[in-house]
This record gives C-alpha cells, sequence and structure tokens, in this order.
C-alpha cells in the first residue's frame, strides 16, 4: 500500500473516531486508544501489498513465563473468529502484543477500520482478563 493510500485510510479510521492529529497517526504509525498503544504498520515499497497490520501492546507478561507462553499459542489456536491475529511476546519489554493483519485494507472505510481496531482491542483485552496476564487494576478498553 502506498503512502498516499495509508494516509487516506489513516485519516479516514481518525476522523471517524473522533481523533484531531491524523497527520500525527499517519506519520508515526502510533495511536492510543483508551491506555493502549496501537501500532499501524503497511509495506510502503509494495503498493499491491493492501495489508494492514495492527498491533496492541498489553501489560509485561514476565520474561521467564513459560506458562504464560504456552497459553498464548493456545489461545491462538482456540480464539476463532472474534480474534483473527495472534499473540506474541515483545522481545524488548516482555509485554503480551495481539498481532491482527487485515487484508484489503485501502478498500475499508474509516468508520469500518476505527470500528474493527476498537473491538479487536476489546475482544483481546477480555481474553487476557480471563487469563489473568493483565496487570491488577489495569484500565482496559471499555
Amino acid at each position: 500500500m502506498d503512502s498516499a493510500t495509508f494516509e487516506r485510510l489513516i485519516k479516514d479510521m481518525c476522523g471517524a473516531a473522533g481523533l484531531a492529529d491524523w497527520q500525527e497517526v499517519a506519520r508515526s504509525g502510533h495511536l492510543a486508544l483508551g491506555d493502549r498503544v496501537i501500532g499501524l504498520k503497511h509495506c510502503a515499497h509494495d503498493i499491491h501489498d493492501d495489508v494492514l497490520s495492527v498491533y496492541v501492546e498489553f501489560e509485561p507478561a514476565g520474561r521467564d513465563d513459560l506458562q504464560l507462553c504456552g497459553r498464548l499459542l493456545q489461545e491462538n489456536l482456540r480464539s476463532g473468529a472474534s480474534l483473527p491475529g495472534f499473540f506474541g511476546v515483545h522481545p524488548d519489554n516482555g509485554n503480551v502484543v495481539y498481532c491482527v493483519r487485515m487484508a484489503g485494507a485501502r478498500l475499508i472505510g474509516g468508520a469500518d477500520l476505527a470500528a474493527f481496531v476498537e473491538a479487536q482491542v476489546r475482544a483481546a483485552g477480555d481474553l487476557l482478563k480471563t487469563l489473568s496476564y493483565c496487570t491488577p487494576g489495569a484500565q482496559h478498553v471499555s
């Protein structure tokens, strides 16, 4: 997806979500949704690649928590349609990360993209809460 298409997509999404500074979101590839940092990445050098990758960073998992890693891998297979992405552990800070790749992103409208991102953040956060991965007392997207 070329940069102009990505910028249009981000502008439309931010407009639908009520975020004023779409230029900063497009430049940085990051936005805040509640207390979550959301990464939005695309392949700018390939105009035929219309995949948008959405990354959501959650609380620390504990670097040596093998039980957590095993459960995250299991959830990658179990979660189904509500969570079409996958979980992992950030290699630098040990935080749980959820990633979903959206094919055909250039064809989706801004309101649909905003709703999709919000739904993915909420569903991933809800699942992590049920698995007790998140820090007690942390705020979650509601």
